[in-house]
């Protein structure tokens, strides 16, 4: 790379505009905090949705100890650009996907994140669907189309109604 290339590479990363502030502040990740942890208080309530795996013999299954564990969530609260504080909210979420239903609703997307799930290599794509997590609806990995995929998707969204408006509102709240 010559220098004029550098120097505007340099410039475009180091610029104020750059620079994105993440930070919302005390009051809503205080909020936010609460929202999640009754969320997940209400989640601890439901049963496990048709006897997918226990997320706990799922690790152990993959030979992966406790700390591992809590490094993987202290990683994925930061990716989710989360104070620290919501590590072991992250923790206790993930050990009850197994009572979260999924409605997968791609719009106006390239479906990488389609892409992603059927290529993954570790858990294959049929652990994942059949003993991780409970897809409900996904128009891609499902064999209904037309009326009788919107059929499936308004049946899942009214048998899920409570919990997927509350997903939802966390979600993009």
């Amino acid at each position: 790379m010559s220098i004029d290339k550098e120097e505007s590479v340099r410039k475009l990363f180091t610029a104020e505009s750059a620079a994105v502030d993440t930070n919302k502040g005390d009051t809503y990740y205080d909020d936010l905090y609460l929202q999640c942890q009754k969320r997940i208080e209400d989640l601890k309530e439901l049963e496990p949705l048709n006897n997918r795996r226990d997320f706990r013999e799922s690790i152990e299954d993959e030979g992966l100890e406790r700390r591992d564990f809590l490094k993987w969530a202290s990683a994925t609260t930061a990716m989710l650009m989360l104070p620290a504080s919501f590590t072991p909210l992250v923790a206790e979420a993930a050990v009850l996907m197994n009572k979260v239903p999924v409605i997968w609703i791609e719009l106006s997307d390239c479906a990488g994140n389609t892409e992603a799930l059927l290529r993954s290599d570790g858990p294959k794509i049929d652990e994942i669907i059949l003993d991780i997590i409970n897809i409900e609806f996904q128009h891609t990995l499902q064999a209904a189309s037309g009326h009788q995929a919107e059929k499936q998707m308004n049946d899942a969204v009214e048998l899920f109604k409570v919990s997927t408006y509350s997903l939802l509102k966390v979600q993009y709240h």
